[in-house]
């Protein structure tokens, strides 16, 4: 698995936030953006999926990063539910509701993935606690050692 150096680099936020994208452009447009609650509803949940997969990804430590994954997991499937609820209601036709529809389905496919992948990092080895390794080199440099006369080194 490749290493993603920015949340913008992961699929499960690329789809969640494209997702987010077409429930805003479809919410804006009359006569839906007339029913207030219901685009309330649908934004924020469609908004809450990138956010917490990207608040996740700020923690570093995979199991506060799950967490916010699997928030982000929930608030796909409420997007789901209101995408739903929002063909019953005529706002959306039958094929504005399937490309909603399959759009969440790879959202959810992608973020139940990452899930799993950091669910698997959590479980450390001997069950010591995950410990990311430091990538950054010392600041300061070891001090010299001197030499004795015979040759061998003094112990600081």
């Amino acid at each position: 698995m490749a290493t993603a150096h920015c949340f913008e680099e992961l699929v499960a936020w690329q789809l969640s936030d494209a997702l987010k994208e077409e429930v805003f452009r479809l919410t804006q447009r009359e006569p839906v953006a007339h029913d207030t609650h219901f685009c309330n509803d649908i934004q924020r949940s469609a908004r809450s999926a990138p956010a917490n997969i990207a608040e996740g990804f700020g923690w570093y430590d995979p199991k506060p990063n799950a967490r916010h994954v699997s928030i982000a997991k929930a608030s796909l499937e409420e997007t789901k539910n209101h995408t739903l609820e929002g063909f019953k209601r005529n706002h959306f036709d039958p094929v504005e509701r399937d490309g909603l529809l399959e759009l969440n389905k790879r959202a959810l496919i992608a973020t139940t993935r990452y899930l799993r992948y950091l669910k698997s990092c959590a479980r450390a080895p001997e069950g010591k606690p995950y410990k990311p390794r430091s990538t950054m080199k010392p600041s300061v440099s070891p001090q010299p050692q001197e030499t004795k006369a015979d040759g061998t080194k003094n112990q600081p």
